[in-house]
Formats: C-alpha cells, structure tokens, sequence
C-alpha cells in the first residue's frame, strides 16, 4: 500500500505518544549499530539516530521504497542522513549485514510477517553476540486490530523468539493495547 507524505506524518504523530517511554527502556548506548523494522515514516529511526549519536547507525528497513525516500527527506533535514542506512527489506530476510547490529528494534510490524521464523533467523544472524531485539505489536485487546490482522497475540511473538535461538529478558507493560518485549541473542 502506497502511503501519502501527509499519512506518514500522520502516523508517526501517533507513534510519537510513546516514543520516549519506548526508546528509554531499550538497552542502548551512543555509538551502537540499531536496526529499525518496519520504519515505516520513521518515527523511531530518527530518536534511535539521535540515541546512539555521530557515532552510531541505524539501518532504517521497510518493503516500500516511498516511505524509505520519506525517511531519507526527513533525516536529511533534521541533519541526521549520515546516520542512517536505507535498506529496501524483504518478507523473509531483514536485509542486515551478519554480526552487524546490536539492537532490532521492530514496532507494529511483526502481523505483517508471512513468516516469522524465518525472518526473525535472520534477524538472529544480524545480531552481534549479545545484542537485543525488542518487538512491540499490538496485542488483539483493543480496537479494529485482531478483527483485520493487525495484531499478534503476545504468546506467539515468544514462542517465534525463543524457537529462533531468542532468550526472553524483558516484558514492559507501559503501552495500552500493544506488548513490548525485549530478547537476547
């Protein structure tokens, strides 16, 4: 679905309710490699860019390259492009160079997965040693969601995690409606 600049905006005015209660329980540090899941319009990849500094990257990963040029317009003007690596991702695959990233940060994109387990193995592979996944989606407990697809039931973000090598950490529980989970490698 090809998305206007305005519903990206829009978009990423909602997920900004949570932004820094999302970002403040992630495990990072200025100059880590982050990979952001599903961008979208960008609305976590440029704080993430701003968390890990000069010195950090963040491989923004989305299917549609409009919202990859919406990124790469906003980044640029918020001085942030040197920081931010476009990757046109695919279903199965995150795209990600192995060992190259200490954060996948996934937001509202997992019910989109065909095949989870196959592209969570990847992600595991674009992990370095001891790195973090966090995967945040919306639990089926609210709105129009569960009834069209959009949600994916906690449980089953756990049983893909740890069935691909994960180690659950953490389970925040701060965001109505949506689970926010973080895994280790």
């Amino acid at each position: 679905m090809l998305l206007t600049e305005l519903n990206l905006k829009m978009l990423n005015l909602e997920a900004r309710k949570f932004t820094d209660a999302i970002i403040g329980h992630l495990p990072l540090k200025s100059g880590q490699k982050v990979a952001d899941i599903g961008a979208g319009g960008g609305a976590f990849t440029l704080p993430l860019a701003r968390t890990v500094g000069a010195a950090g990257e963040v491989y923004a990963v989305d299917t549609d390259s409009h919202r990859l040029a919406y990124i790469a317009r906003t980044a640029r003007r918020a001085g942030l492009s040197n920081q931010i690596i476009l990757v046109l991702g695919d279903t199965d695959d995150c795209l990600i160079p192995e060992d190259s990233v200490d954060l996948v940060f996934s937001r509202n994109s997992f019910h989109h997965l065909d095949n989870p387990n196959t592209y969570f193995s990847s992600v595991r592979r674009a992990l370095k040693p001891g790195g973090a996944v966090a995967v945040i989606d919306h639990d089926g407990s609210r709105g129009w969601m569960p009834k069209h697809g959009h949600s994916t039931p906690p449980e089953r973000i756990s049983r893909v995690l740890e069935g691909t090598g994960f180690r659950f950490s953490e389970r925040i529980t701060q965001i109505p409606g949506q689970s926010f989970q973080i895994f280790l490698k």
